[in-house]
């Protein structure tokens, strides 16, 4: 039996009011109770068909964002920023007790080409959620090694900004496969979510990010990474203003820009200082590093931006595909003060904040500070609720690439012993 939209909207209006939206208390509050394990995970909006689609909708034809839109000329401030950033308030689409389902309607040709290897083309589509719909084009995400069978990645352009029920503000959504691994990038981000909501001095960026069920004319596909585009929008949640540039991969990215060439020269940490934001920079490597990072940065080069606030002359790092994190497959005894990789000019970088003994000492603080979003007390009840959430969708899912007890022994065995492994190992780290 379908629900009637005007019981679903009661039902959304009721989340959003319970404190699963976007609105937080004054004092930040809201925000902060997201981070903590939550035994009422709430179940889709979209759990049956809507009846009567209503909402926006936006024409296909107009024209969809470009990829390139990150490198256009930089927009004009937001707003001046406070001084101490206030808690990022999260709308009910990235909540952890929340799990969205995207429901695409594709007319048959362009669904069976869109799940073809290697096709990019775009294709007409209508999204169904939260009992709206919107019409935009889908493709699929190429480019990467998130392998997981033969299953693939997608991206929704709506062909212009839309604000969902939950007040978020987006033109597009993009979703990755994450090695068949579902959970990993969002306990990565989780983390780093969470450090930023207790240091709201420092400017802690991250995309928001969730797990999502994604349909195709009803028919069930996956579950997958949902994730945010790295554009100005992220890092304006944080800094204030939209008049950035952002550095895909930082120092090993495109060495074009005047400014980029400069910072990537090895320099003192002293000289590091007027053009970084060391102390922000300190304790999101801290964050990476407790996870144990496998190919991002500060122990690889790749997968993450390095934002300039042109405004302020300082830049920020930001983390971009973490399905590496955490890195459960390596060893939990990884060294957190030195990375992977030494010879990139941004791995320099670290090294040399850590030869200067009061950054050291820094970083030191930052990481024992940092272990405890390991804490197996809290992160591991957090985990079970969550893949709680999708077990049964893992399972359902036709043509998986993995059985159910592949994610069964990943999420109740090797990831509770990871961290426990982890946790216990960065206890033993002397500065």
């Amino acid at each position: 039996m379908k629900a009637p939209s005007a019981l679903r909207a009661a039902v959304l209006s009721a989340l959003v009011a319970s404190g699963c939206g976007e609105a937080p208390s004054p004092d930040g509050s809201a925000a902060r109770e997201s981070s903590a394990p939550n035994a009422r995970f709430i179940a889709p909006v979209d759990a049956a068909a809507v009846d009567v689609p209503v909402g926006v909708v936006v024409d296909a034809s107009a024209p969809a964002p470009v990829d390139a839109a990150v490198d256009a000329a930089p927009e004009a401030a937001v707003d001046a920023g406070p001084a101490v950033r206030a808690p990022v308030p999260v709308p009910l689409t990235w909540r952890d007790e929340y799990l969205p389902e995207f429901r695409f309607d594709v007319a048959p040709a362009d669904l069976s080409a869109l799940l073809t290897a290697g096709h990019a083309d775009r294709h007409p589509a209508t999204l169904r959620y939260m009992g709206q719909t919107y019409r935009g084009t889908i493709r699929q995400r190429l480019g990467n090694n998130s392998r997981c069978g033969d299953k693939r990645q997608f991206r929704f352009d709506f062909g212009a900004t839309v604000t969902l029920p939950d007040g978020y503000r987006t033109d597009r959504f993009e979703t990755d496969r994450g090695r068949c691994y579902v959970l990993h990038e969002w306990m990565a981000v989780r983390a780093m979510r969470q450090a930023a909501e207790r240091h709201p001095e420092l400017r802690l960026l991250w995309k928001y990010t969730n797990l999502v069920a994604v349909y195709f004319n009803d028919d069930l596909y996956q579950v997958q990474t949902l994730t945010e585009d790295m554009n100005r929008a992220v890092p304006a949640r944080f800094l204030g203003t939209r008049d950035v540039t952002l550095y895909e991969h930082g120092c090993s990215g495109d060495g074009a820009d005047a400014w980029l060439n400069a910072f990537c020269v090895p320099t003192t940490a002293t000289d590091l200082a007027r053009a970084l934001d060391v102390p922000t920079f300190l304790y999101w490597s801290a964050v990476v590093k407790t996870l144990s990072p496998d190919d991002n940065f500060p122990d690889t080069p790749w997968n993450w931006y390095l934002v300039r606030d042109n405004g302020a002359g300082l830049a920020y790092p930001v983390g971009d595909d973490w399905d590496s994190l955490p890195a459960t497959w390596d060893v939990a005894d990884a060294d957190p003060y030195t990375p992977h990789v030494v010879e990139d000019p941004a791995q320099r970088h670290f090294v040399t904040l850590l030869a200067d003994s009061a950054w050291r000492a820094r970083y030191a603080a930052d990481l024992r500070e940092a272990r405890a979003l390991l804490d197996p007390s809290t992160l591991l009840p957090a985990v079970e609720a969550k893949y709680a959430q999708v077990r049964a969708l893992l399972a359902a899912t036709p043509d998986a690439p993995q059985r159910a007890d592949w994610y069964d022994h990943v999420y109740t065995e090797e990831v509770p012993a990871w961290v426990r492994a982890r946790y216990a190992f960065l206890a033993q780290q002397a500065p």
